[in-house]
């Protein structure tokens, strides 16, 4: 996810899928875009697609698509969204999964994920996994891991079923 982060949006958090992408032009689109935009946040998630779960998980109503992208613009409610979106459609929910485009963020996304988690435990008694943090966290780490639960760093965080767990940070 953190790899993904960079190829939609270069490890930012600005807008994407300018309406003028569309084959219509926008047309359906605009009521669900902002600026004339529909995607946001470092995993650019899609206005028009998901505006019943941003408003669900934000409080915010859909017919305010200007401020579901101020707080997908927030790293820690993006992660929110991006969760919702993959336990609904999996990874194929970002085009750059499916055309590999997120394979040239890949290194450095591990990177920074190994030089932020220090250490793994996992208490048999909670089922919670513990990360320990080493050196100084990376911002593109930090981006990843930060209110995803579990979703950010791919495998590294997943347990050996391939079940997201939930870090404490």
């Amino acid at each position: 996810m953190v790899a993904i982060g960079g190829a939609e949006d270069g490890f930012g958090s600005g807008p994407g899928d300018p309406l003028s992408i569309y084959r219509d032009g926008g047309t359906s689109e605009r009521p669900h875009s902002c600026g004339g935009y529909t995607s946001f946040g470092t995993w650019q998630v899609n206005l028009p697609a998901h505006f019943a779960m941003i408003a669900s998980l934000s409080g915010i109503p859909a017919s305010n698509p200007c401020g579901q992208a101020q707080w997908l613009a927030d790293y820690q409610n993006c992660a929110k969204a991006a969760l919702a979106v993959y336990q609904s459609q999996g990874l194929g929910a970002w085009t750059t999964w499916t055309t590999g485009a997120y394979l040239p963020y890949l290194a450095q996304a591990q990177a920074s994920v190994s030089a932020l988690v220090g250490s793994v435990q996992k208490s048999t008694n909670t089922g919670t996994t513990t990360a320990t943090f080493i050196g100084a966290a990376t911002p593109y780490a930090l981006w990843g891991l930060l209110g995803l639960g579990g979703l950010a760093a791919g495998a590294v965080l997943l347990d050996e079923a391939g079940v997201f767990r939930r870090w404490r940070l």
